[in-house]
């Protein structure tokens, strides 16, 4: 090969190259700009509960958990909501929760923003769950001090998503009551804080499957580390393992001494492994969405923001389950946090910080207030003024 024809390979590879670059970049954009179009064609809904719930003639009061478990019934009617056409550019759908105090008024707001073509159609399922619930389509609120300082974080799961954290199911109050505890301490005007849930329902059950490939080695009598490291195996992995297991002679020997040992190693089982077990296999069993929990505060000064930020964040410590799961927050500075008041102004959905939560995880974040709330002076109530509305950042 002469040098004109290294030279001509050397040319027709940097143009390969641009041209990857260029197509690459082409699909980034696209995506980017398809999921700002998605996000700015949502509506943002005010949902207030009255201040008493009527009860029907001879009907008995519901305890407070199963109150709260009306929201689980609403999340999972929302796992349905998927497209197939133009998710490549534009992504699946989302839904966003919000919890908001605006920085200018005492009271905490509880919000919904939908695609505007399922607005209809979400509108009735909130009423076919809360008959007695107003839902109120509204300008969009401010958090933020135009003359402050920000403070934010995400929420993400400590561990792996097949491990659940502590639910309302397994709380002796409500888990609001700390949130919402959190967010009254706002001063009336130039401080205002949002907790903002993303949820959009996963495309496969794989998530649920390995959580349920996890509990059957545990029933082994594996650990959970060691059990989740043989879950993880992939095909190839443990196809390996089998042309090694019988070059070796020992796959036989192994087989024979799991038969022989089966009683004996379903007697190992320890309680702890069977309660994690049994919580494996009951966040599997649910509805799984993919979540990103954020965290915004605004006050006067950065000091004061800072402090308000980890009042919110220690409020989600109620949820933490040490032979389970905890959730813990990354809290963000300089251009990351730039990037997390975008993301939050404009609601989009970030894939990077996504975890996964079942429907009975998010009703313990979040869900429609009622009248059991402790806290009934610092919730929005039907006769709620929208005035202090403003548009976002």
């Amino acid at each position: 090969m002469n040098l004109n024809q290294i030279l001509i390979s050397i040319i027709i590879l940097l143009i390969l190259g641009i041209i990857g670059i260029s197509i690459l970049m082409f699909i980034i954009t696209r995506r980017k700009g398809g999921q700002l179009t998605r996000s700015l064609n949502m509506s943002l809904f005010l949902i207030t509960l009255p201040k008493k719930i009527k009860k029907g003639e001879g009907e008995v009061s519901k305890s407070q958990k199963e109150i709260i478990s009306v929201m689980e019934q609403f999340y999972s009617s929302l796992s349905n909501i998927k497209e197939t056409k133009d998710v490549f550019f534009y992504g699946q759908p989302h839904i966003v929760f919000e919890i908001a105090t605006p920085q200018i008024g005492e009271e905490i707001a509880f919000y919904m923003s939908v695609p505007r073509k399922y607005e209809a159609v979400i509108e009735k399922q909130i009423h076919g769950f809360y008959s007695d619930a107003s839902v109120e389509k509204v300008d969009d609120y401010n958090i933020f001090n135009p003359k402050g300082a920000v403070a934010g974080s995400y929420l993400r799961l400590a561990k792996t998503h097949s491990l659940p954290f502590k639910t309302y199911q397994n709380l002796e109050i409500d888990p609001l009551n700390e949130i919402t505890n959190t967010l009254s301490k706002l001063q009336q005007e130039g401080e205002g804080a949002s907790i903002q849930i993303t949820i959009k329902p996963t495309l496969s059950r794989s998530w649920a499957q390995h959580g349920l490939k996890i509990a059957k080695e545990m029933q082994k009598g594996k650990d959970y580390e060691l059990a989740r490291v043989k879950a993880d195996k992939g095909i190839i992995m443990r196809n390996v393992e089998f042309i090694f297991e019988t070059i070796s002679g020992s796959s036989k020997k192994q087989e024979s001494k799991e038969n022989m040992d089966s009683l004996q190693i379903a007697k190992t089982i320890t309680p702890l492994q069977e309660e994690i077990i049994k919580s494996i296999e009951g966040k599997a069993s649910k509805p799984g969405f993919q979540t990103n929990i954020r965290l915004l505060v605004s006050s006067s000064n950065q000091k004061r923001a800072d402090q308000l930020l980890e009042h919110l964040e220690s409020a989600f410590v109620q949820f933490n389950e040490p032979n389970l799961n905890q959730i813990k927050s990354m809290r963000l500075r300089g251009f990351k946090l730039k990037k997390l008041i975008y993301d939050f102004s404009f609601r989009l959905f970030n894939k990077k910080h996504s975890t996964i939560l079942n429907t009975e995880e998010l009703t313990s974040l979040f869900y429609f207030s009622t009248i059991t709330h402790e806290r009934d002076k610092s919730v929005v109530k039907q006769e709620i003024s929208t005035r202090y509305q403003a548009n976002s950042l």
